[in-house]
């Protein structure tokens, strides 16, 4: 009986949401339009009525069919948001991004400049009706968006499995559509990533039409162990869900989780293999602005050296920040390339000499060798803060030839003066967890340096 309840209750909402946007969206005061309202209820009522249950409302069950119910163990880890945009903040910034569903690409101006994806890629069957290819016209040119004309599962199969960190799905809202959809994004996310769901509804009230995303997601969460992550309040209900799917669970060696780069394109040199290599469009597993933010302001951060670059995502980020960045790099590709203007520097052949509030460096220690490991701590020691990452014992990877436990990295840079901060140590694994960072949350550590408080 859960299910005639709630329908109804739905149902009754939907005979005035016409009202609601007379009212709430446009705040319009017209006599004439409530007139209408109420001859439009009127003849819904008279057409209905054979559909009425007990209580004389209509029973949605028996005109568009029974709806699969989320249990308890579905909802119990889910965020309510006041609205759409609040949902698309939390998830990752930067890396690649598909939107299902553009129109006049209001929302995907939104996702651009606020999670500033690597790529964003936009599908749709027309993009001519409103312009779209003109109003993203320097993205399209720079290669940051991607435009997909056609239908939106058959251009989303032609995409490489686990390549999006989200997928926002507002296309065609049938029940058939959201399946097709779902059946072609959901191995196209990466581990532990999100298909979000627009107008999270099965009735929309201005167009009087019923719609298939609620029997399509919860299906997905019923049959395959999907999860609600967060509810977005929409504008008369058409709200907005994100499921995840939880694959693995992340062991403290970082071995309970697959960093998995199969069909990257990768960049490496065989006669400098300690300057390790290089994806060339930025690690995902590296990137964490929950992370970064958190530093910036627990340590009124206003310069940083970023040791280590790469593709320059982070530094690249800090800049947007509003900070001094040094970034360097010892891969001369990965300079050449950079998104943020590096400086080449091998720690091989000595320390980086600066000094900065906040010295950045991820990745990049364990390729370095013990008879080189000062140049890295001296250059590490150059910032008042030091936030790095370091590999395992047993950890694989390219060029893993110093691989330590976190004391053997604590040791080093305490006898030169640095303090791990273990409560900021320990804030930033659980924020670099929410990020999908999983080296910096497996090994991140903190440290002060005592020599230049």
């Amino acid at each position: 009986m859960k299910h005639r309840l709630y329908l109804p209750a739905l149902a009754g909402a939907a005979v005035f949401g016409l009202a609601a946007s007379v009212n709430a969206r446009k705040r319009r005061k017209s006599s004439g339009a409530k007139e209408d309202l109420e001859r439009a209820r009127a003849a819904w009522a008279g057409i209905m009525a054979k559909y009425n249950n007990d209580l004389g409302i209509v029973d949605f069950i028996q005109v568009l069919g029974d709806f699969p119910m989320l249990g308890d163990e579905h909802v119990e880890n889910c965020r309510m948001l006041s609205s759409r945009e609040k949902l698309i903040l939390e998830m990752k910034k930067g890396g690649h991004v598909a939107e299902v569903g553009v129109q006049k690409g209001t929302f995907s101006q939104f996702i651009l400049e606020n999670n500033f994806p690597a790529k964003l890629h936009l599908f749709d069957l027309n993009f001519g009706a409103f312009k779209v290819a003109e109003r993203f016209s320097e993205q399209i040119k720079a290669g940051q968006v991607v435009l997909h004309e056609g239908y939106s599962s058959i251009e989303l199969a032609r995409l490489p499995d686990r390549y999006f960190d989200f997928v926002y799905i507002d296309g065609d809202h049938s029940y058939e559509g959201v399946q097709r959809d779902i059946a072609a994004a959901k191995t196209r996310i990466k581990e532990d990533r999100y298909l979000v769901f627009n107008d999270y509804t099965f009735w929309s009230p201005s167009e009087c039409i019923p719609y298939g995303v609620v029997q399509a997601v919860n299906e997905l969460c019923l049959k395959e162990g999907w999860k609600l992550k967060y509810f977005a309040l929409g504008w008369g209900m058409y709200c907005d869900v994100a499921v995840q799917k939880s694959r693995s669970k992340v062991g403290q060696s970082g071995e309970g989780r697959t960093t998995n780069y199969r069909g990257l394109d990768l960049a490496y040199d065989k006669e400098t293999p300690h300057l390790g290599g290089s994806i060339k469009i930025g690690d995902s597993f590296t990137y964490c602005p929950r992370v970064w933010d958190y530093m910036i302001d627990r340590f009124a951060i206003e310069s940083v050296l970023d040791l280590g670059s790469g593709c320059g995502r982070a530094s690249h980020y800090f800049f947007r920040k509003g900070l001094k960045v040094v970034a360097v790099e010892g891969f001369t590709p990965s300079v050449l390339t950079s998104s943020y203007p590096a400086i080449h520097h091998d720690l091989t052949q000595g320390t980086v000499s600066t000094s900065v509030d906040w010295v950045h460096c991820q990745e990049v220690v364990e390729h370095i060798e013990e008879q080189y490991v000062e140049n890295v701590v001296d250059s590490l020691l150059t910032g008042k803060v030091i936030l790095l990452t370091h590999a395992l014992p047993g950890q694989a990877g390219y060029h893993h030839v110093n691989l330590q436990p976190p004391e053997y990295w604590i040791q080093k840079l305490e006898a030169k003066g640095g303090r791990l901060l273990q409560e900021d140590t320990d804030r930033v694994r659980r924020l670099a967890a929410t990020d999908g960072a999983i080296y910096m949350q497996n090994t991140g550590l903190v440290f002060a340096n005592s020599l230049r408080a």
